[in-house]
């Protein structure tokens, strides 16, 4: 058995392994001709595309009408149990997808809380109405990944085929043993039954080819979202991230016309026209939600895929009518499941838009809401910035200030201290004249030390009071 990254070559990227994947299963599942070797080697392509810890490959078993383990890798046998003789597996006999996470405290997520698994999922092996079997995938909880929607999407997909594969070789069973048993029946009878099984392997093929062209649109509407991925992740400018994302939804439905609409103040604003004329963007640049097909997937909150004159009347039908818009497809942008805008695609044509078209634009918008979010998230941080930096220059501004202030007071203390000395040598000088003069009697002498004293003041005060200059301004 093929060991799981082992004897294939490693492709460049998750595109071109999903689809190295699928190619060699398809050519596996047509070649094999022992039912339980090919499906154990089904089971690391399984585990490749996942990029999961763990795995298995289950087939019901006809005479007890339970599943049975054919393969399996890192999944503790308590963990598949259930799947093969347990409540699981009788929901996926039902053909029902599974995803058990180990947040819970039911029996089933403590088991994988237990085994320290984070994900558990099912994919029924389904041919028509019967289901023959099952995929069990498990992701580890040190694991720094999970299951989006495009591996998951694989998933079910590689579980088709494996179910064409199922039925192929019970049908070449079924011929073996009429061919090896004597039958008594009549000619008109065994027609009949021939008729019957080519009809049944003419309908296996048939769904094997449509599995495989699935497969093909598959891994080049990857390829789609890979590029539109890349893109979205290389900017954080709004205008070219809607860009990137209109021209891409254009290309995957092969639409002629693309434009957006973001909700500002209460009303639906169009952006990045694509297609339009000039008359239309400057009659439509703004809808109120509920109006056309954009505004009602806007309030509905779900994709409107229909006539471009649905849900519009007045001037905008007119203007609808005059830009010659025939179909329209729109698909809301959310936060949350909170809508915040509208993407929308269409043609000046009759189509009818497909299921995969529905599918393809809804995960255009999962990826192109998530850019417009972390846009908006980064304008903000970086008004905040802008925003600190002007106040911290604002509080350096008055810190200058307040230094400026804080010296000229000290300046001003400072002269006052020097003032007041001065004033008491003066005081201390005329009282040793007064003592003096005392014992020679008073007379001019004393008059003209008196007024030395008072001029002497009088120039101090007026000092005290002369303001300083710094730098050739005053300073007070």
């Amino acid at each position: 058995m093929a060991r799981f990254g082992q004897d294939r070559p490693v492709a460049a990227n998750k595109e071109e392994r999903i689809r190295a994947s699928i190619s060699q299963i398809m050519s596996l599942l047509n070649n094999g001709t022992n039912k339980v070797l090919t499906l154990r080697a089904v089971l690391p392509y399984a585990m490749e595309i996942s990029r999961a810890g763990g795995g298995a490959l289950l087939v019901v078993d006809p005479d007890v009408g339970r599943m049975h383990v054919v393969a399996k890798e890192n999944l503790p046998n308590e963990v598949i149990a259930p799947f093969s003789r347990g409540e699981l597996g009788n929901f996926l006999l039902r053909g029902h997808r599974l995803q058990i996470e180990s947040e819970g405290n039911n029996p089933h997520q403590a088991l994988l809380k237990q085994h320290q698994l984070k994900i558990v999922f099912g994919f029924p092996l389904r041919f028509k109405r019967r289901v023959l079997g099952g995929i069990v995938i498990g992701t580890y909880q040190d694991e720094d990944h999970t299951l989006v929607q495009e591996q998951l999407e694989q998933l079910d997909i590689l579980a088709q085929v494996v179910a064409l594969f199922l039925e192929n070789v019970r049908l070449r069973t079924l011929r073996k043993q009429n061919s090896r048993q004597p039958t008594e029946s009549f000619p008109e009878d065994e027609i009949a039954a021939d008729k019957r099984k080519l009809a049944e392997l003419e309908a296996l093929l048939e769904a094997m080819m449509s599995a495989e062209e699935e497969v093909v649109n598959q891994n080049r509407d990857l390829g789609l979202l890979n590029l539109l991925s890349n893109e979205l992740n290389s900017t954080m400018q709004l205008n070219q991230i809607l860009e990137s994302g209109i021209k891409q939804a254009r290309n995957a439905m092969n639409a002629s016309l693309g434009w957006c609409y973001l909700l500002e103040n209460g009303v639906l604003r169009l952006y990045e026209p694509q297609g339009l004329s000039e008359q239309y963007i400057e009659g439509m640049a703004y809808l109120q939600p509920g109006n056309g097909a954009e505004g009602m997937a806007f309030a509905r909150n779900e994709a409107i895929l229909h006539d471009a004159l649905l849900f519009h009347s007045g001037r905008a039908r007119n203007l609808v009518q005059q830009e010659g818009l025939r179909t329209v497809a729109a698909v809301p942008l959310s936060d949350q499941d909170k809508p915040f805008g509208v993407l929308a695609v269409g043609d000046r044509v009759n189509r009818n838009w497909t299921t995969r078209d529905e599918r393809m634009l809804l995960s255009i918008c999962r990826e192109l809401s998530q850019a417009v979010v972390n846009s908006r998230k980064f304008d903000e941080a970086n008004e905040k910035v802008e925003n600190w930096e002007s106040d911290y220059g604002a509080l350096q501004q008055a810190n200058r200030q307040l230094t400026l202030k804080a010296a000229s007071l000290e300046l001003q203390i400072e002269r006052l201290r020097q003032a007041e000395r001065q004033m008491w040598l003066v005081l201390a000088a005329s009282s040793e004249a007064r003592r003096k003069s005392i014992g020679k009697g008073s007379g001019p002498e004393e008059v003209t030390d008196d007024r030395q004293v008072i001029v002497t003041l009088k120039r101090a005060l007026r000092k005290l009071s002369k303001p300083e200059r710094q730098n050739g301004k005053r300073v007070l």
